[in-house]
Order: C-alpha cells, then structure tokens, then sequence
C-alpha cells in the first residue's frame, strides 16, 4: 500500500492562531485499506505556505456553540495589561487575521516590551512565527507563556503541537492532556490529544472518541479519523467521514481522501 501525505492543522489561539503539522513520504509503508494516521517524521518543514495556511484555515467550518468549562488562567484574570500594550496587541491580532504575520510579529513584540507579562501576547506572538515558518523562536514564545502560567489552555496547547511537529508525540501527549484537563470541552485540545495517541500508534480508541468530540470544529479531524477507523475495521464510519471531509469548502488533501473513499468502498464492496 503507498504512503500518502497527512496534513492536520490545528487552529490554537487565546484569539486566532493557526499552526501545522504533516506527514510526508518519508513515513515508511504500511499494509491496510489506507494508512494510519501516524504523525512520522518531518522530512520537510518548510513546505507549507501561508497562503496554504491561510486557505485552510478558512475552510475550517463553524464552531457549534456548547456549554464549556472556563480557561480563563489565574494569570490572566490578576493580571492587568496596559492600555498602550493593549493596543498593540489588537494591531497584531489584525495583521495576523489580514495575513501579515511580519507585521503581527512586530507588533506582538512591541506589546511585550510594554508588558513582559502578557500571556496572550506571547501566545499568540508563537502563532504568528508558526505562519512565518519560524518554529524556533514559535517554540520560546510558546515557553515564555508556559513560565507565567503553566495551566493555561492554549499555551499547552501550542506545545503539545510544537512537539507533535518534532516527532515527539509522547511527550505531546503530556502537554495536549493537560490541556484538555484544564479546558475538557475546547475542541482543539481534544484534536490534538487524539492525534498525539494515533501518533504512538496506541489507546486507538480513545483517539478515535476525542477525534469524533473535535471534528464538528476542527474539520481536519475528518480526515485524521478516517486511518483510524479503517484499521479498526470500522470502514463504513472511515467512509462516512472522509465524505464529510470532502464535503467542506476547498478541503486541502481532497485527492487523497478521494482516493482513501474509493479502497474504503471497494473494501466494502468485497465484503
């Protein structure tokens, strides 16, 4: 069986953020209907673009409104940022929603020289380097929000994704359950979980639970859930969610979902 691309992106934020992670041809073959959804290793960092990111993003279909627990850290609500910092923080958020993330960066970082504290800011400024590919300096932003508050939501968030994209999903699987600990019903926390666990190629079942929790906000986990399902050998549900994947707006990897549909069908048709 040949081994094809698989691209999740996680959209992480206090506000708005995108981040990415994939898999590529250097992940070796595997026998079954279509692959597992193995995070593997990353031949090539920088083969995203932001126009990719961007797009991708924009499929993302709406969030369905729930009850959810409260993620606001103790950092956050006694912390008091200042209104020019403010301001320059809202200026980023802009930039960074216009597709600027040059621009998002500069003014996240001149929000920080106003206050060193604030949380959002370093957050988000760690999102703004993912989408200039920049990881790196993504990953000491990320650890600069974990040092003033290490239960918040989005930070660990943010790292659990960091690690993911280093091949490291054990360790992932840490931070995204602390995650989800602190924000049990946040949708990405669940995707990210869920990916972490398919990654280590274990607790299938529950990477499946958390990644069906998730896909009604993060349309991707459509396409995370699929691999997991088929080598479950629960093919109709990998059919029925890889068609609800290719039913979103200009979804990213909708060839090879058309082609992963077409063996689940035909599998279902042998049997």
């Amino acid at each position: 069986m040949p081994t094809y691309k698989l691209l999740a992106v996680v959209c992480l934020s206090l506000g708005v953020a995108t981040a990415q992670f994939k898999t590529d041809s250097c992940v070796s073959a595997t026998s079954g209907v279509i692959p597992p959804a193995s995070v593997g290793h990353l031949c090539d960092p920088q083969t995203s673009s932001l126009q990719r990111l961007e797009r991708e993003l924009a499929t993302e279909p709406k969030a369905v409104m729930k009850p959810r627990t409260a993620s606001v850290s103790y950092h956050q609500l006694t912390h008091e940022v200042p209104g020019k910092a403010r301001k320059a923080y809202l200026a980023a958020e802009r930039s960074k929603a216009n597709g600027e993330p040059a621009k998002a960066i500069s003014f996240y970082k001149k929000a920080l020289e106003l206050d060193p504290q604030y949380l959002e800011a370093w957050n988000n400024l760690g999102s703004a380097q993912i989408l200039a590919n920049d990881f790196s300096s993504a990953q000491t932003s990320f650890e600069k929000a974990y040092a003033l508050d290490p239960t918040a939501h989005p930070v660990l968030t943010n790292l659990a994704f960091l690690l993911l994209r280093k091949n490291r999903p054990a360790e992932a699987e840490s931070f995204a359950r602390r995650a989800v600990q602190a924000d049990p019903l946040a949708p990405r926390g669940l995707y990210v979980l869920g990916v972490s666990l398919a990654g280590q190629n274990k607790e299938t079942e529950e990477a499946i639970r958390l990644l069906e929790q998730s896909c009604d906000t993060v349309g991707r986990a459509h396409f995370a859930l699929a691999p997991l399902l088929a080598q479950s050998n629960r093919l109709q549900e990998a059919a029925d969610h890889l068609k609800k994947y290719l039913a979103l707006p200009l979804p990213p990897d909708r060839d090879i979902a058309q082609e992963w549909l077409s063996q689940v069908e035909a599998e279902l048709r042998r049997q």
